[in-house]
């Protein structure tokens, strides 16, 4: 009658076993440094992400030719010039001035 031994030993692991023991402080440590990393990382890649959708939208939208803004833009200064048969600005802003006892400005 042989007794075999049994591979699953009841008293556990011994009391001092260096493969097995976790050392809180390093664990601390290298979860603590692993979160910073990642938020460090992320926080970096959208900055990244904002600059490239914001020169995305530069090369889409900014560099566009706009043919109506520049239609309105002639019409706009033409009106501010006075070609439409009316005052310029710069002279109903000297007028103005006149009126309430100031001196007009020569550079208009």
């Amino acid at each position: 009658m042989g007794h075999a031994h049994d591979p699953h030993p009841i008293d556990g692991p011994p009391e001092h076993d260096p493969a097995h023991d976790v050392d809180g402080k390093k664990l601390a440590l290298w979860l603590g440094g692993s979160a910073v990393g990642v938020f460090v990382t992320v926080g970096v890649l959208l900055v990244i992400f904002e600059q490239i959708i914001e020169h995305q939208r530069h090369k889409m939208v900014g560099l566009t030719p706009a043919v109506q803004v520049d239609d309105l833009r002639r019409t706009e200064d033409a009106d501010l010039s006075g070609a439409g048969g009316g005052k310029s600005v710069d002279a109903a802003i000297d007028s103005y001035v006149q009126q309430r006892g100031g001196k007009p400005s020569g550079n208009r």
